[in-house]
């Protein structure tokens, strides 16, 4: 499974804050639709009566129980059941029930793999105004692995999430949208190129979040002059905060110990090449060699 899909799987099973407090507080009750009466089961057939009656936000509830049932015992009577009441919630508007289904299809578990389905179902979520199907529409566009790559709709996908004013920025990783959508204005791919514009947004996901890629892309603007004025001595520190956070991020498994000292090797050759002093350059080997610390 890709990056892509695990992210966007990720982010349709933690819906919101206000579904995932109410999941956290609600005891769980792994049912199946043919299973005998005993503890739980009034719980459910509350949850399911106020489903029927029209609840958006119960059908969704219900809908991903008989689902993880479903998983559990490959009872169709239960992905029957459940794939019903998440389009229901999808029908009546809710935007998570419908990022949720485009999830299913993309992932391919409970239903038959299906990208154009998916994008349907994802598309739907995102004009219903869930950041993170327009986030997951975005890196579908950008990728192109899926589907065809589409840059001009990634941008516009990613606009949206960051523009949307009901986003969590963390939450919903808008980190990796603003890194993203930077990328895409300073080579103007998709879009007009604007790099005082990437240099915003690469600034805005390090400021915010210290997402380790827009760190690093900050510190080449400084560098190379990428919509702004060069600016050696911050190029210099901002690489060193990029091996920093990257190094933390490659302890931690965020991005996996590999990955992260090829980060920082890279972020060495190029303060190598800015003729970085020798107490910088060590600074930076220091963090490299932290990374391989289990």
């Amino acid at each position: 499974m890709n990056v892509l899909m695990r992210n966007t799987i990720s982010r349709a099973l933690s819906a919101t804050p206000l579904i995932a407090a109410w999941l956290a507080a609600t005891p769980f009750v792994a049912f199946s639709a043919n299973a005998d009466p005993g503890g739980g089961m009034a719980a459910r057939m509350s949850l399911e009566t106020s489903a029927e009656a029209g609840d958006p936000f119960a059908a969704f509830v219900a809908g991903r129980r008989h689902l993880i049932a479903a998983g559990n015992s490959g009872n169709a009577e239960d992905r029957r059941i459940g794939l019903g009441f998440i389009a229901q919630a999808a029908d009546a508007g809710f935007a998570p029930a419908a990022r949720f289904a485009g999830s299913l299809y993309l992932n391919g578990e409970l239903v038959e793999r299906d990208v154009n389905a998916a994008i349907t179902w994802f598309t739907r979520a995102a004009k219903l105004g869930d950041t993170a199907a327009q986030h997951d529409l975005g890196d579908l566009y950008a990728e192109g692995d899926l589907v065809p790559q589409d840059l001009t709709l990634a941008a516009l996908w990613y606009e949206t999430a960051l523009a949307n004013p009901e986003a969590d920025y963390t939450m919903n990783r808008l980190y990796e949208v603003a890194y993203e959508l930077g990328a895409l204005y300073a080579d103007g791919l998709g879009i007009g190129a604007d790099p005082v514009k990437a240099r915003a947004l690469w600034q805005e996901a390090a400021d915010k979040a210290g997402y380790p890629p827009a760190i690093k892309a900050l510190a080449k603007a400084y560098s190379d002059g990428i919509g702004g004025p060069v600016d050696r001595g911050k190029a210099l520190d901002t690489y060193l905060d990029a091996a920093t956070a990257f190094r933390a991020a490659g302890i931690h498994f965020r991005i996996g110990p590999d990955a992260a000292r090829r980060e920082v090797a890279d972020i060495l050759d190029r303060v190598r090449l800015l003729e970085a002093g020798s107490h910088l350059v060590k600074r930076i080997e220091k963090e490299m060699e932290e990374i391989a610390i289990p």
